[in-house]
């Protein structure tokens, strides 16, 4: 990772909420949580953007917009 996130066992404050409240919800924390110890106070604005655009009835719908992100990374050579 380019980014060096606050270790998982170092986090304290707002870090260690959204460690806690990524662990609860999908069994680990995620690479996303892990960008953003950086700057917790980001990580919500940024999971109500994606949410947005996913879930908030924009005419893409989660399945086109899934689609697309498969797609680019495909066009970028994204391995991740």
């Amino acid at each position: 990772m380019w980014i060096t996130p606050v270790p998982e066992d170092q986090a304290e404050g707002a870090v260690k909420q959204v460690y806690e409240e990524h662990r609860q919800k999908f069994g680990f924390v995620t690479n996303v949580a892990k960008i953003f110890s950086l700057r917790p106070d980001l990580i919500k604005k940024y999971e109500d953007f994606c949410s947005g655009i996913i879930f908030g009835g924009a005419a893409l719908g989660r399945r086109r917009a899934e689609m697309i992100a498969i797609y680019v990374s495909g066009l970028l050579r994204c391995t991740y």
